[in-house]
């Protein structure tokens, strides 16, 4: 039985504008019990249809709908914790610490990569649509060019500042965060170009557009107590123009940022941010009195993963109860919610069968 055409593809007759703001159209439980196997560990949009990706602690990978957060894909990438999880055309790609693998939307295995530069592996990112070369890396000392098609490492980079937490690219450039708080900048080859010592410890979340990179991070601060440090979130986004590798005045935050998404890619003004104590609101960096408050999670819970969707129209977080909340650009005119991907594709066509529930010893 194939899907339903509103799973994979929502005939919109219009869609907000980048001048509208976010609201909360969805939220849900992602997972089945709060058993520590259940843990979300990674999320993301697809790059092809209106769904949402999670990834969780014991290796299973499951998609939902972004509008009704409604189950439809759910299958086992491995006993293992996924790292990170993302979608490139037709491919559901996981990442765990040692391996990198490739699937269906349906679960069917394209291929499992285990090479020896695999050790400590983190993220993923892929610079181009058009390519099949991807960045791999992680807390080892190796970032690894990697080819999906045959699976292959094209080149492995070793050099100070390697290390990568999280990976990001524009037009012409890659750019690499790590735990002490530098964003390296390399060419796409992996040539490393320049370093900027953004922060003082981890680097939580960063966002490039057109010629603007945005910081969130934290200092890592020592007492008496607690001789090797903590790191604190800072109260502040740091702003640098890359057109001249120079910082520009930091935008002061009601809250101390975690994660930070540019919310529309042809405005290097307007942003939006969560902060670790679970709100979401957005400002604009050229005009820092324009902040507007979109939602705040219950007490107690807090913020663990963000992702944008491609349209720089929908949001998505998970808090620590394991819940998903879906945030879209919302206009009041139109009366309308904003795409996850302006070009979604249904899923009519496709033959896979419509998940109806699982039962497995881990996640029972």
């Amino acid at each position: 039985m194939p899907f339903p055409a509103e799973y994979g593809a929502k005939p919109y007759q219009f869609i907000p504008s980048p001048n509208d703001n976010y609201t909360l159209a969805s939220e849900g439980p992602l997972a089945r019990s709060s058993n520590a196997a259940n843990e979300i560990t990674s999320i993301c949009f697809d790059s092809s249809h209106e769904l949402f990706w999670t990834g969780n602690a014991s290796g299973r990978v499951s998609g939902f709908t972004a509008d009704a957060m409604k189950q439809i894909f759910s299958f086992n990438e491995s006993r293992s914790y996924i790292q990170n999880l993302d979608v490139y055309d037709d491919i559901v790609i996981t990442v765990t610490s040692n391996s990198v693998s490739g699937f269906q939307r349906s679960g069917h295995a394209f291929f499992r990569a285990h090479l020896p530069c695999f050790q400590d592996l983190k993220c993923i990112h892929r610079p181009s649509t058009n390519q099949n070369t991807v960045f791999i890396g992680g807390k080892q000392n190796d970032l690894v060019i990697f080819d999906l098609e045959s699976q292959t490492d094209v080149k492995i980079i070793s050099d100070e500042n390697s290390s990568a937490s999280q990976i990001r690219s524009n037009h012409s450039n890659i750019f690499c965060s790590n735990d002490k708080g530098v964003i390296t900048i390399r060419s796409h080859n992996g040539e490393k170009l320049s370093e900027i010592q953004a922060h003082y410890g981890p680097i939580t979340g960063f966002d490039i557009c057109d010629n603007k990179l945005v910081t969130a991070g934290c200092t890592i601060k020592s007492g008496y107590n607690d001789p090797f440090g903590t790191p604190r979130g800072d109260p502040f986004l740091k702003v640098y123009d890359l057109r001249y590798m120079t910082a520009m005045q930091p935008i002061s935050t009601p809250f101390p940022p975690q994660h930070v998404f540019f919310a529309d890619s042809l405005n290097t003004g307007k942003i939006v941010l969560t902060s670790h104590f679970g709100r979401v609101w957005t400002t604009n960096i050229n005009n820092n009195s324009s902040t507007h408050f979109i939602h705040e999670l219950p007490i107690y819970s807090h913020i663990q993963h963000a992702a944008l969707s491609s349209s720089h129209q929908t949001l998505a977080v998970v808090d620590n109860q394991q819940c998903g909340h879906i945030y879209s650009m919302y206009s009041p005119v139109r009366g309308c919610y904003g795409v996850v991907n302006y070009n979604s594709r249904s899923l009519t066509s496709s033959s896979y069968q419509p998940y109806d529930g699982y039962y497995d010893g881990m996640n029972s």
